[in-house]
């Protein structure tokens, strides 16, 4: 499976799909495709993914660069991979990280979900 934890590979099983638990976010993200740069927005996350929403349209499959300027330090590199594309939402599954910024993710996951279940309904603002 794929996501921040180790031993992934690029396929979900229908018995993977939303699995997880999401925890709502809001944060101004950057898709990256070559030399282009698109800001885009992290609308939800969990130990697989992004739901991203963006202008572009992307094609399911494809793989593409995400920055994500988590805090403390540098901004966040994965891969992703474009799983679903529905009214400019794009479901991306991270299908390379790495092992620090997987940390920072994880870590930051564990810290939205220790939240109280009012703040984990309300978006974390971030840059």
């Amino acid at each position: 499976m794929g996501g921040f934890n180790k031993g992934s590979n690029n396929q979900l099983r229908p018995s993977e799909r939303r699995a997880a638990q999401r925890v709502d976010i809001d944060i101004n993200a950057t898709l990256v495709v070559g030399a282009s740069r698109s800001p885009c927005r992290l609308r939800n996350m969990c130990e697989k993914g992004f739901l991203i929403e963006a202008e572009d349209s992307l094609p399911v499959g494809g793989h593409i660069e995400l920055v994500v300027p988590f805090p403390p330090g540098e901004p966040i590199h994965c891969t992703v991979q474009i799983r679903h594309v529905n009214k400019g939402r794009l479901g991306a599954l991270v299908t390379g990280i790495g092992d620090e910024e997987r940390g920072r993710c994880l870590a930051y996951l564990a810290e939205r979900r220790a939240a109280s279940p009012a703040a984990a309904s309300t978006p974390a603002p971030l840059p």
